[in-house]
């Protein structure tokens, strides 16, 4: 009986851990100055807004403050992935595939 309890927990949190909401949470690190607008957009939509979040934390880290100035009145905090997505597409869409995405960001801000 012990040993079901172990397997039933351990199955419970296997089950956790791959649920979609856990997925929705969790971001995979992005160095996000590497990022060219041809990455992004040979990204999918779900991808494309993990790498939109992580721009929108880079934004807003202090260390950042200087060379992300003129982005911070524009995507407040918490600003939701999706709509940054859709700027990012927007500015990159007409730059080269070899344009920074934080560059062409600050270019049109």
């Amino acid at each position: 009986m012990p040993n079901t309890k172990k397997v039933l927990a351990g199955l419970v949190l296997a089950a956790w851990a791959a649920s979609p909401v856990l997925a929705e949470v969790e971001f995979t690190p992005v160095d996000v100055m590497s990022v060219t607008c041809g990455d992004f957009m040979a990204l999918e939509t779900p991808e494309k807004n993990d790498v939109a979040y992580h721009i929108e934390r880079w934004i807003h880290d202090a260390a950042n403050a200087v060379e992300a100035q003129k982005l911070i009145a524009k995507y407040p905090p918490r600003t939701a992935p999706a709509d940054l997505t859709i700027d990012i597409e927007g500015h990159c869409k007409d730059g080269a595939a070899g344009d920074s995405v934080v560059a062409r960001l600050i270019e049109h801000t």
